[in-house]
């Protein structure tokens, strides 16, 4: 597990083939973060470009839906991005947990379906897997 200055990592939540998601929080005011790292101990060019570019694609996006970047940093050759938690889980564990009803699948996929039109009204790329989803409040944040 990576360590980050400033901040406590609690626990991974996701990890895939392009990125490991953690939940922490960032211990000096103990506002809880999504800690996003490349998915290997010693990334290549193209896994920090990629986290590069979302930063700096998001950074000034103020949509409803997308997790807000805090900062990215460069830690031991690779980078980390920090982004805002909202309590999520991923739709991976939310989806295996039970068999969703009706109600349940459209409270999550109407809000996702929304905010892919706001990114494509943006012409922001729009090639994204919805990573967390807060299902107590049907409010969905993208943070892949």
């Amino acid at each position: 597990m990576i360590s980050v200055p400033n901040y406590k990592i609690i626990e991974k939540i996701h990890q895939d083939a392009k990125s490991t998601l953690y939940r922490g929080r960032r211990e000096t005011d103990e506002t809880p973060v999504v800690i996003k790292t490349p998915p290997s101990e010693y990334p290549s060019p193209e896994e920090l470009g990629r986290l590069r570019h979302e930063y700096d694609i998001t950074k000034d996006l103020n949509l409803r839906g997308i997790l807000r970047p805090y900062a990215l940093h460069k830690i031991d050759g690779t980078l980390v991005l920090i982004l805002e938690d909202v309590g999520g889980r991923s739709l991976k564990s939310f989806g295996a947990s039970k068999r969703l009803s009706l109600r349940e699948f459209l409270d999550i996929a109407i809000p996702l379906v929304e905010t892919l039109g706001e990114l494509h009204q943006q012409t922001l790329p729009t090639k994204i897997s919805p990573r967390i989803t807060s299902s107590s409040t049907a409010k969905q944040q993208r943070c892949d």
